[in-house]
Formats: structure tokens, sequence, C-alpha cells
């Protein structure tokens, strides 16, 4: 977002994309024809705390315009109305020197707006999606599977016994573990036995599937996977490739990120133009 600093210069601001509604102009999505940017403050009421959204409309040639939205209702910015400021607010003032009827300099103060809404849109790609939205199912199933198996080897025990024909003085199981640890003896009946069970979980089988999703994770990404056992002894033409597919994401990030400073040269070239 472009604005301007408490000494009068240009500035610019990272805004959270999921705050931002974009209206395009084209189809390429190249120039912009509106925007709302929404984000929730917490608001009191005596001691009762709530939230409401402010919107901050922006239009080529209009300034800002402030509101919010509360209760499914879109009003004027009730916080700026109370303190006597205005809900709309030009992008910036410059001072024109006149004459008067006397023939006297006089500097007035006017408000003008961006012929640009000052929003500069920097995309990971031309279909604007991000990265999370390609691997999202995929970094899922792998939390998913290693909280899963970890539950199940902390949940199942070692080993289960198995008694029969139990001859201690108590029929309990507790009282059954408490003499086992004490005496590391079992007291069995004439016919009685006693066995293990041991519970084997598969951590093979879900190993496998957790390695091939984080495999899966890297190639979709794009990425490189520091921890292959390859990357170490890959040297030259090689290591050039094990990098191909980071290269290639780079550069298509690349493109859009020279449009973005191509849009924030023309915001400091007329900053630059408006003051001489």
């Amino acid at each position: 977002q472009v604005y301007f600093n408490d000494k009068g210069g240009i500035a610019f601001k990272k805004v959270r994309g999921e705050e931002v509604l974009p209206f395009w102009a084209d189809e390429g999505h190249t120039r912009l024809d509106a925007l709302l940017r929404a984000y929730p403050v917490e608001v009191y009421e005596g001691t009762s705390k709530r939230e409401v959204t402010k919107v901050e409309y922006s239009s080529p040639g209009g300034g800002v315009l402030y509101l919010e939205y509360d209760d499914g209702v879109l009003r004027l910015d009730v916080d700026r109305e109370t303190r006597g400021e205005s809900t709309w607010v030009p992008s910036f003032v410059v001072e024109v020197k006149t004459k008067d009827k006397e023939g006297n300099d006089v500097i007035t103060k006017e408000p003008y707006s961006w012929e640009r809404i000052p929003f500069i849109p920097i995309k990971y790609n031309e279909e604007e999606q991000p990265l999370v939205a390609i691997i999202k199912s995929l970094i899922d199933n792998y939390n998913m599977q290693r909280s899963v198996n970890s539950d199940i080897l902390a949940d199942i025990p070692k080993f289960i016994y198995a008694l029969t024909g139990y001859g201690g003085e108590s029929d309990t199981l507790d009282d059954f573990l408490a003499n086992l640890k004490r005496y590391k003896v079992i007291l069995l009946d004439k016919d009685g036995a006693i066995d293990k069970v041991q519970a084997e979980p598969e951590t093979e089988a879900v190993s496998s599937e957790v390695a091939q999703t984080r495999r899966d994770i890297y190639e979709f990404g794009r990425g490189v996977d520091t921890q292959n056992e390859n990357l170490g002894n890959a040297s030259g033409v090689a290591l050039r490739f094990r990098f191909a597919d980071l290269d290639l994401d780079c550069n298509f990030f690349e493109t859009e990120i020279q449009a973005a400073f191509e849009q924030m040269m023309w915001f400091v070239c007329m900053h630059l133009k408006n003051r001489g």
C-alpha cells in the first residue's frame, strides 16, 4: 500500500492479502478499478469487548472512503465521525501558489488523489495462486500420518499379560501389577498359566507413507530437499538439475515482482513530479 509518512515522504507498507478484495478493470488483472480493505478491530462498549470490521474503499482519483461493517450493516466509520474526522480522505495535499485580488502571493492546500489505486499487487504466479494452495493437502496428510502414528505408539503398551488361574491373595489387577513389580514373581494356581501378547503396530508402512508424502511436498512445491542423501554428492550439471524446479519457480516469481516494481516506480515518479 502506498502512503505518506509523517514527514510527507512517500512510503510503502505490506498489507495482508486476506484483508484485500480487489476489483479488476481488465481480464488480465493488470489494472485495479477499485479495492476494498477489510480488517477486524476490537472495540469496547463500557466493559464489554466486541469485534468490528473496518472497511477502506479506494477508487481511482477518489481517495479513501472509511466505512465499518457491524451487525450486518455497512455504514460510515462512526469512530472517525465521533473524533470529528472526515470519512473521506484524499491521497495527498498539494500546496498551490496563487494570487489574491491585491496581487499578493497566496498559498493554498488543495486535496488530490492518485490516478491509480494506491495498492501494488505482488503475485506469486500469474494464476495468483499461493504455494500453500498447491501443497496444503499433502502437508495435512503428512501431519495427520505423523500424529496418528505417534498416538498409536504412545497408547499401545509394550506387551499385554494373559493370565489363567491367578493364585494371588487378591484377584484385582492392581494387586497383580504391584506384586509383579515388587517381588518379580507371579503366583498361579495348579493349572494356571501366563502368557504375553506382543503388540506390533505397522510402523513400517506408516514410515513409508510419510517419506513418500514428504518427497511429494518438495516435488509439487518445486523445492529442494536438503535432507536428500544424494544432494551432498551432486556437483556441476547434476546440482543444477536438482535446483531446476526451484529456479523455474523463482523465474515466474521474478516476472511478477518486476511488474510490481514498475507500478511502484509510477507512484515514485508521480510523487517527485508533484513536488517539482
